[in-house]
């Protein structure tokens, strides 16, 4: 005796079937990017100063001042690297300036009349 198993295949309108397409597009929605956090100078300060003087490791500082461990290890590779520990200003968007210098040309009375001349 063999048992068999028996499928049912459900159809869908394709008014149906559209709905369930979007629902599940809504549901896999990559999700929304975090917002850029700034780190303020003074924090910046007081990271380097606890690893650098060996009271914390890197895990245990990005523990401590709730940060990621790749954004400490870069702050300690940039003072490493430049000397730098506070945070490099920007300059803004850049708009570019048409320029409005004109050309003026100033002709001797002669040139002026050898020109203007036939």
């Amino acid at each position: 005796m063999t048992s068999s198993s028996v499928y049912t295949v459900k159809r869908f309108s394709q008014e149906e079937a559209f709905k369930i397409h979007v629902s599940w597009l809504r549901s896999h929605r990559k999700p929304a990017r975090r917002s850029y956090s700034s780190i303020s100078n003074l924090q910046r300060y007081q990271i380097l100063r606890d690893i650098l003087s060996r009271e914390l490791t890197v895990t245990e500082a990005s523990v401590k001042y709730k940060l990621k461990y790749t954004t400490i290890k870069n702050i300690l590779k940039i003072y490493k690297k430049e000397g730098r520990i506070e945070k490099k200003r920007t300059r803004g968007k850049l708009v570019k300036q048409r320029s409005t210098l004109s050309k003026t040309i100033t002709y001797s009375p002669q040139a002026r009349s050898a020109l203007l001349s036939p």
